[in-house]
């Protein structure tokens, strides 16, 4: 059974009724990960390789909004299942700030 990475979106965190809705769902059937994330751009996808390790092979991502952003390239890093949810697909109209 694949491990489930929820990304919460912008602004967001692991106590979102989206976030929780999914560890409701999940719940007793695999294990579901949902990190609370950097702000930075670079720092989340430094944050999220770590927390998936080398090898990715047994995760599926669940992201919405920039964290369906994040779970596409994750997914397509990992060669693993991904469900976006609303997804950001242009975060260049993110603030600069948001990527260092």
């Amino acid at each position: 059974m694949r491990r489930i990475c929820y990304i919460h979106g912008f602004n967001s965190g692991p106590e979102s009724m989206k976030a929780q809705a999914v560890r409701h769902y999940f719940e007793g059937k695999t294990e579901v990960i949902i990190p609370r994330l950097q702000v930075s751009a670079v720092a989340a996808i430094e944050q999220l390789m770590a927390l998936c390790g080398e090898d990715g092979s047994d995760l599926a991502f669940i992201g919405s909004s920039l964290g369906g952003f994040y779970a596409l390239y994750l997914a397509e890093y990992y060669q693993c299942p991904a469900v976006l949810v609303n997804p950001l697909m242009n975060p260049k109209k993110l603030p600069a700030r948001h990527y260092r």
